[in-house]
């Protein structure tokens, strides 16, 4: 059954499954994210830097109050490397020079209802762990390894360590493939310092 709200189509499934965030995806450049940490909505205004990476260039938060601890506490990292990831890269980036509109941006005087965890489709479903061949990796591996490191940057703070430790296999081994991965293209180049 289809729910609609504010925040964009949310489909339901089987009790169990939930999900971690919503992003919904704006005109301009412009993306909603709230989560059960951040249930308040962050609005983020995204552009493409030099490298083709979409980056954070504009902020806007509604609050009753803000400080410097809140201010710290908002998942920007975890935000662009969603941003980054296939296939919402590619949606941001139809939309990126189509004016903005009201309901994604933050253009509307009314506030949006609180993030409240429901039982949809997740962004981040059970990744699989990474086969590892051995001797030279073919082409599909750095393709999967990509992928797979991109979903677990959306919802991680240590993607490579993670994808490590469900593969078994060195945090090191995973940095190379990563790096690999995107000199074949599969990931756009790495920010130093973000994730993703």
């Amino acid at each position: 059954m289809d729910e609609r709200h504010d925040a964009g189509e949310q489909i339901k499934v089987p009790a169990g499954s939930w999900t971690s965030a919503t992003l919904p995806i704006g005109m301009g450049g412009w993306i909603a994210y709230a989560n059960d940490d951040v249930p308040d909505w962050v609005y983020v205004r995204v552009q493409e830097n030099e490298h083709g990476r979409l980056i954070i260039t504009e902020l806007y938060l509604a609050r009753q109050r803000m400080d410097s601890a809140m201010l710290r506490a908002l998942p920007l990292g975890r935000i662009e490397a969603l941003a980054n990831s296939r296939p919402i890269a590619e949606e941001i980036r139809a939309k990126l020079n189509s004016a903005p509109r009201a309901g994604v941006e933050p253009l509307s005087p009314e506030p949006r209802a609180r993030w409240e965890s429901r039982e949809i489709i997740s962004p981040t479903p059970h990744l699989p762990h990474l086969a590892v061949p051995k001797g030279t990796k073919p082409d599909r591996f750095y393709k999967e390894a990509a992928e797979l490191y991109a979903e677990l940057a959306t919802v991680s703070r240590r993607p490579a360590a993670d994808l490590a430790e469900r593969s078994g296999v060195a945090v090191a081994s995973v940095h190379r493939w990563i790096a690999e991965a995107r000199r074949r293209g599969y990931l756009p180049p790495a920010d130093r310092g973000r994730r993703g």
